[in-house]
């Protein structure tokens, strides 16, 4: 990969594969375009079975970072702070309501499930609910979301990700997450969809 320009890396979110097996990254084997790759890759924990990536846009398409792709003078933590500025000013993220009454969250179909990395989307988001949010990410495009206590569309929330997270070309995970409004955190539920 030739010189990297800073401001054209940003998170990018798949499943560790192992992490269903024994809660380690270890061995970080993740999928890439339906293929397991086992690379020396910059990765951080992010939640549950997912881990943060960095990708690097070179115009035509998203290549992943080695950790040889490292930019010098910088860790980890200064890698993920700046990925995470560059998507806030290069994506929009928007609400929108869906066809089973909940809601989903658009950012032009490569960043959707980032938004797990970034709790000022899900401050934001939340401000418009009085409860807790439950969240779905079926796949790498697609982030569904309902407030926390209402059964009914938790119901066709599920009913939707399992056939996007069975059926979809991008399918990340089978995890519900919890927005915790007041805390402002996301946690793992014991639920799936």
């Amino acid at each position: 990969m030739s010189k990297i320009d800073i401001e054209k890396i940003y998170p990018w979110v798949k499943v560790n594969l192992n992490a269903e097996q024994d809660n380690s990254i270890e061995t970080k084997t993740v999928l890439v375009k339906g293929e397991e790759i086992n690379a020396d890759l910059i990765e951080r924990k992010l939640i549950g079975n997912l881990i943060l990536l960095y990708v690097y846009d070179n115009g035509t398409l998203f290549e992943i970072l080695q950790e040889k792709d490292m930019p010098e003078k910088y860790s980890e933590n200064d890698l993920f702070e700046k990925a995470c500025d560059n998507l806030l000013r290069d994506v929009e993220f928007t609400m929108h309501e869906t066809s089973y009454g909940g809601y989903g969250l658009v950012a032009g179909g490569d960043h959707e499930a980032a938004s797990l990395c970034i709790p000022e989307i899900w401050h934001e988001i939340n401000k418009h609910f009085e409860g807790n949010l439950l969240i779905s990410v079926p796949a790498k495009d697609m982030v569904l979301f309902i407030e926390e206590n209402d059964e009914e569309k938790l119901l066709k929330m599920k009913e939707l990700a399992l056939e996007i997270y069975k059926d979809g070309e991008r399918p990340l995970t089978n995890q519900i997450y919890l927005y915790d409004k007041e805390h402002r955190k996301m946690s793992v539920t014991s639920d799936k969809i």
